[in-house]
């Protein structure tokens, strides 16, 4: 009995294997560019206020997406998630400051212009130390990546 495989069989097979090795090489670097990003970042945090600002959890959050979405679309999520990030930051210090406004007019009968200003220092300090957890937005972005990512960057580079 021949133990060669019948050309049926290999054809299709061997046609196949440059496709996969690619999308390898993408999944490999996908995951190397989303877990460096994130343990860069966390790394710098570290190092410039003395406390951990991201858990190792996010960086093997991030070589798991980068490993399915391949390294463009981990790039789009990095980039989309830190923005979802920052106008999620952005939009409770707006409103912890909005409420500490109208308290402290209604309490202190203070000018409005008073309130915000003691109000905005009051917020400051409250949120100082809120942590914020980062892989929220970077598993939302993902599946976001995963869904429309492809097409949102064709839209774009049409607009270039």
């Amino acid at each position: 009995a021949s133990q060669l495989l019948p050309g049926l069989v290999s054809l299709p097979v061997s046609s196949d294997v440059s496709w996969h090795l690619l999308s390898m090489v993408d999944a490999v670097l996908g995951a190397i560019v989303g877990a460096s990003f994130i343990y860069g970042a966390g790394a710098i945090y570290l190092r410039a206020r003395g406390v951990e600002g991201m858990g190792f959890g996010d960086v093997k959050l991030m070589a798991m997406v980068g490993a399915f979405l391949g390294a463009k679309l981990t790039i789009f999520t990095l980039f989309s998630a830190s923005i979802a990030g920052s106008l999620f930051g952005l939009s409770t210090v707006l409103v912890v400051w909005i409420k500490r406004t109208r308290r402290r007019m209604k309490r202190h009968h203070e000018s409005a212009g008073d309130a915000r200003r003691r109000a905005w220092a009051s917020a400051a300090i409250a949120l100082r130390r809120h942590q914020m957890p980062f892989g929220v937005f970077l598993g939302g972005m993902a599946m976001v990546a995963l869904f429309y990512g492809n097409s949102f960057l064709k839209w774009y580079w049409g607009l270039l």
